[in-house]
């Protein structure tokens, strides 16, 4: 095909994706297991931390924290083994928890966050 005929690369992708017809991501919102580790995590170099802490792959650290994947039992396991297992439960449990048992599990597990904070913990 010589130079002249062949269409723009701009062209030929915009005609295998137009617009609007973009495949939506499988989970668009970010689970609230992964949006407390990503403020555990900090701003910056999240996923790479994630990496090291988890021993998971970089590309599942990525995506997870990115709201493209949803966590899977590697990776809440990975958690629990962590200095993140404090933000993973509390993830896990509703804020809008009625069972007393359930609010008594979230309420000790934020004291012991604040411990932990403190330097108590220890």
């Amino acid at each position: 095909m010589s130079a002249k005929s062949a269409k723009p690369r701009a062209a030929v992708k915009s005609a295998r994706c137009p617009e609007g017809q973009q495949k939506p991501s499988e989970t668009e919102v970010l689970s609230p297991v992964m949006r407390r580790v990503r403020a555990a995590l900090g701003e910056r170099k999240s996923a790479a931390k994630l990496h090291y802490l988890t021993d998971q792959s970089l590309s599942i650290c990525e995506k997870t924290l990115a709201g493209n994947r949803l966590p899977n039992a590697a990776m809440y396991e990975a958690l629990f083994g962590t200095e993140l297992i404090i933000p993973t439960i509390l993830g896990l449990i509703p804020d809008d928890a009625t069972d007393p048992r359930v609010r008594a599990v979230r309420k000790a597990i934020r004291r012991l966050e604040l411990d932990f904070e403190d330097g108590e913990g220890v």
